[in-house]
């Protein structure tokens, strides 16, 4: 877990990140993307490319190879058909119910809204959040700030008080840019049986004084 916080100022709202931070979706949106790419007969680009991609706009990025609108339509399908399979990380409904009771929470992703919203109502954890930002709420998404920005304005949070929880570099880059604190959650680090302390250390260090109780 990197942390990114200078000023030990009190914490009053928390933006997730969603795609490697919440739920485990990278291989489902890389596979899509890739998929898209060998349909459209565009081999320029390698599937380890791709993933070093994980966390940006990829469908933005795949605009700029694949002009054609039908290549966007065919990369949101392709998500479409397993996005919402997506699991959770281990723990994470329990410590955002135990996040919630404590802060202000928002997401921040480069996911499309109609995605996120399925996903999030199929695990049941769109009511621990006041708001959700998404791609489509935003001219450019992270690495810009713009997101970050505007989930501030509509909850109306303090720069000096809000904190960024994501895993790749684009949310330390938008984090960074948009003045505020950033936590990295490394999940894809580990291996599938340690991966379920990652969330419990975030909690512990935003937490400090309570105690949960997790499946290890």
């Amino acid at each position: 877990m990197e942390i990114a916080r200078t000023k030990e100022k009190p914490i009053h709202t928390l933006l997730f990140d969603l795609d490697g931070t919440l739920i485990d979706s990278k291989d489902i949106i890389i596979k899509a993307a890739y998929e898209t790419l060998l349909h459209y007969q565009s081999n320029e680009i390698t599937y380890q490319e791709l993933q070093s991609k994980f966390g940006m706009d990829l469908g933005t990025y795949l605009a700029k190879r694949l002009p054609e609108r039908e290549a966007q339509q065919f990369f949101v399908k392709e998500k479409e058909k397993m996005y919402i399979h997506s699991p959770l990380f281990p723990n994470v409904k329990e410590g955002l119910s135990q996040l919630a009771e404590q802060f202000q929470l928002g997401i921040v992703t480069n996911q499309q809204k109609q995605l996120v919203e399925k996903v999030m109502q199929h695990h049941e954890i769109i009511p621990y959040f006041d708001k959700i930002i998404t791609k489509d709420d935003v001219r450019k998404g992270k690495p810009s700030p713009e997101p970050i920005h505007l989930a501030i304005e509509k909850l109306s949070a303090n720069l000096e008080h809000t904190i960024l929880v994501g895993d790749t570099l684009f949310d330390s880059q938008a984090a960074t840019a948009a003045g505020i604190p950033y936590i990295l959650l490394d999940h894809y680090a580990h291996q599938d049986n340690t991966r379920g302390h990652m969330f419990p250390k975030l909690l512990d260090y935003l937490t400090p004084k309570k105690e949960a109780q997790y499946e290890q």
